[in-house]
């Protein structure tokens, strides 16, 4: 049994149902249903009639037509409607965005360089240079900066190549840049960002002792000497070898080959090395760099002349060729490419120790790994 004194709640059907969000209740209607009783048949009938008189009304009333999407004019008037599926994160800026005030004090060009290649070996659009045919270099950034002294993230070129094209913009393809010219721009990045003293160490050859000098930076750069474009190897066995300097990705195997050389000091200097532990490492390096020195100077060739006129250019073939070829020939070619690599800046300086006065000539690494680990003061 229901309670008559309960509390009564209201069936909203009819112009006195609560709209939304009142909350104070409207006074009660004579029709009210005591609550938890079921409808009577008036109720039920009346009901039935509210619903086929909505129905009625909701068949003669058209559906509302959905706006369909625009695309976003442009500022131009003459400029094509932008897609409705533009990404507008990329947006061409419109003339209503301001311009960054700071712009003006962006890092600017700290020197220019004339390449020792003068781009001769290279296509026309890869370089370009300033009126005066000289290369504009800029100083390093943080984030360049953090990338040069870091060895591990320099032997897989990216990184490098990620810094030649912030430094030097005018450099379209870093991965084609001749090792001198790839010298020349490292130095000139170092002069930018460091200033023109590059403080250097060399251990004496007679006595062993630590000495410490510096070099002109610019003087440096005003000494580079120009490449030979073309040089021919004539070998014993009729064949004639057209070679160049190594190229970007050479001078990353070159550095790789130093790594190498370097672990295997560093295991023959273990002491928890057995000595058969020691020659297992030691043969696998040696195979390893065996391949680097092959790698190396197949990059150094441009082609391969034979006794009857025809030529190879395939650099796989030329890589299997130079795999296979003998030892003599391979030392020949490997000395007149190291020749070509040699031009540019001057790489020997004279040094006298400290300790004893012996006077040699010490030979500066512009390998990038290394070059860059300790900046210098300006």
């Amino acid at each position: 049994m229901t309670n008559p004194q309960a509390p009564r709640n209201k069936r909203f059907v009819g112009p006195g149902a609560m709209p939304p969000g009142w909350s104070a209740p409207l006074p009660p209607s004579p029709n009210e249903t005591p609550l938890g009783l079921p409808p009577t048949e008036e109720e039920l009938e009346a009901a039935a009639k509210l619903q086929d008189h909505m129905l009625e009304n909701l068949a003669k009333t058209s559906a509302p037509t959905a706006p369909q999407p625009q695309a976003i004019p442009t500022h131009a008037t003459n400029a094509k409607p932008i897609p409705l599926n533009h990404n507008y994160m990329t947006m061409p800026k419109t003339s209503h965005v301001r311009a960054n005030p700071l712009a003006g004090f962006f890092r600017k060009p700290g020197i220019s360089v004339k390449l020792p290649s003068g781009v001769g070996f290279y296509p026309q659009e890869m370089v370009e240079l300033t009126p005066t045919g000289e290369l504009e270099i800029f100083p390093l950034t943080l984030a360049d900066e953090l990338i040069l002294k870091t060895p591990d993230a320099l032997l897989n070129g990216a990184a490098l190549e990620q810094v030649v094209i912030s430094c030097a913009p005018g450099v379209k393809q870093p991965k084609r840049l001749l090792s001198p010219d790839l010298d020349v721009i490292l130095l000139g990045m170092r002069y930018a960002t460091y200033g023109n003293i590059l403080n250097v160490e060399s251990k004496c050859p007679k006595c062993g002792t630590e000495n410490s000098y510096s070099i002109n930076i610019q003087q440096c750069l005003d000494a580079v000497t120009v490449m030979e474009h073309v040089l021919e190897v004539h070998l014993d066995n009729g064949l004639r070898v057209i070679v160049q300097p190594f190229d970007f990705e050479a001078a990353i195997k070159a550095a790789a080959a130093g790594f190498e050389q370097a672990k295997m000091i560093q295991i023959l200097q273990r002491d928890d090395f057995s000595e058969q532990q020691k020659m297992i490492e030691l043969i696998k390096i040696t195979r390893k760099m065996s391949e680097l020195q092959a790698l190396l100077v197949a990059s150094g060739i441009q082609e391969v002349i034979l006794p009857d006129g025809s030529t190879v250019r395939d650099p796989q073939m030329i890589l299997e060729w130079v795999t296979n070829t003998s030892r003599g020939d391979l030392e020949l070619l490997e000395q007149e490419i190291k020749k070509l690599n040699m031009a540019g800046v001057p790489r020997e300086h004279e040094v006298k120790c400290t300790n004893c006065g012996n006077q040699w000539k010490a030979e500066l690494s512009y390998d990038p790994t290394s070059f860059f680990a300790k900046s210098s003061s300006k």
